[in-house]
């Protein structure tokens, strides 16, 4: 049979062509998968972070009511350090007032840090500071620091690993029976003990306003009373 009856058709290149496809593939699931974990990761690290950032601001508060409460005596159950003299810093601004052997703070026991619910204790109990303030004597600085439970720290005082929260509040401690000390609002013998708050001027950012009651079982007629309440975070605390 003549030879053009069996013409051939052109060969055409595909060794390994489809091998390639699927690798090239193959690497770009492999990139959005990563890119997917990591996004994932990542917003799980930060609402972590955002949990023990909490955990320590509610340590700084319990650590503020307990210095705050301790005001409610006569005399204070804590120090109230005398205010500085110009032009010495405040004593909450030093870093030696919270860490070392000669620490002025004073640190939450654990009876405040536990309940008959929750017998947890964490590591490092919140710190606080009471100082006089400048202005007036009966103005008193609150300062406290509250650590998350997975707080550690170097031997210098220098946050490793959690989180560490500072607050501040100014309060006036009314004495009975003095002029800067108004009258405790009435209350009828058959109503619920309550206390009314004044209206409080508009304060900054960060910065709340109240009033704190006297303590249910002391009288305001005997017992010295928080009139005012002015609190605020820290966003330069001292440092080592």
């Amino acid at each position: 049979m003549p030879e053009h009856l069996f013409s051939r058709r052109p060969q055409t290149s595909q060794h390994g062509i489809a091998l390639i496809v699927v690798l090239v593939m193959l690497a770009v699931i492999s990139l959005v998968s990563g890119a997917s974990l990591r996004a994932a990761l990542s917003a799980e690290q930060i609402t972590h972070n955002v949990r023990l950032e909490s955990l320590a601001k509610e340590a700084a508060h319990i650590g503020l009511r307990h210095c705050e409460e301790a005001l409610l005596q006569t005399p204070p159950a804590l120090t109230v350090h005398p205010a500085p003299v110009s032009p010495a810093p405040a004593l909450w601004t030093l870093w030696s007032s919270w860490h070392g052997s000669h620490a002025l703070a004073h640190t939450v026991p654990a009876s405040a840090m536990s309940s008959a619910d929750s017998a947890y204790v964490p590591a490092s109990r919140p710190q606080c500071l009471l100082e006089n303030h400048p202005a007036h004597p009966d103005l008193i600085t609150v300062t406290a620091r509250g650590f998350s439970p997975d707080h550690q720290a170097d031997s210098a005082g220098r946050t490793t690993r959690g989180a560490m929260a500072w607050v501040q509040s100014v309060v006036h401690r009314c004495i009975p029976d003095s002029a800067l000390c108004p009258a405790a609002p009435a209350i009828a013998p058959s109503s619920p003990t309550t206390a009314s708050a004044p209206s409080a001027p508009a304060v900054a950012t960060l910065t709340v306003t109240s009033v704190t009651p006297a303590s249910p079982a002391s009288s305001p007629a005997s017992s010295p009373r928080l009139h005012s309440r002015v609190w605020r975070a820290l966003l330069n605390p001292p440092s080592p």
